[in-house]
């Protein structure tokens, strides 16, 4: 039940946000299966402005820090 709230949530967002030019769009689908069944998590969503290591070995709390955002 939450992933299907959180899945129409994230399509709510995705449709009231128009794209722009150069702009990132994400997409989140599972098979039918997997919704059928309860489901609880995170989703998270980490960009990196470069390729040195993993993004989420780049996230802290300095200036140099890299994006996430969480669901």
């Amino acid at each position: 039940m939450r992933v299907t709230i959180l899945l129409l949530f994230v399509i709510l967002l995705c449709t009231r946000c128009s794209p722009t030019r150069g702009s990132a769009h994400f997409v989140v689908t599972f098979t039918k299966e997997l919704s059928d069944q309860a489901q609880d998590g995170r989703l998270l969503v980490m960009l990196s402005s470069h390729d040195k290591q993993e993004p989420r070995f780049l996230i802290n709390d300095g200036l140099d820090t890299q994006l996430v955002f969480g669901l």
